[in-house]
């Protein structure tokens, strides 16, 4: 069996200014070691303030994999009831293997619900 590569990886979302408006968004990283144990986590969150150009969680050494969480919370209501009024947000997710990007996923935010993608893995 091949000795498994260790790399620094990141997890980068940039959105549309209503999510940060009105939404929190947390990025989370699970770190794993060859064996497949958790080692670690990193996160980040923005919940309130100036919207950030992106937001960015790295891991802070070298690992063999990583599990990617996104969680984006609604903060209030629309400010309608009318579901039509609040068409879904845009998302973009990277994720960084030593400073390159190996995966891009596009998600459409629910402005009622927020989003949530759990446990991705990556080595």
């Amino acid at each position: 069996m091949a000795k498994q590569e260790r790399h620094t990886f990141a997890l980068e979302a940039e959105a549309e200014e209503r999510i940060w408006q009105q939404m929190n968004v947390y990025l989370h990283l699970y770190l794993y070691d060859e064996q497949g144990v958790q080692i670690g986590m990193c996160s980040v969150q923005h919940q309130q303030g100036p919207a950030p150009e992106r937001l960015r969680v790295e891991s802070p050494e070298a690992v063999a994999q990583v599990k990617v969480c996104l969680y984006v919370v609604p903060r209030r209501l629309p400010d309608s009831p009318q579901v039509a009024d609040s068409p879904p947000m845009n998302l973009t997710l990277r994720i960084l293997r030593d400073g390159k990007t190996v995966d891009t996923l596009h998600r459409r935010i629910n402005s009622w619900g927020g989003d949530q993608l759990i446990g991705l893995a990556y080595q």
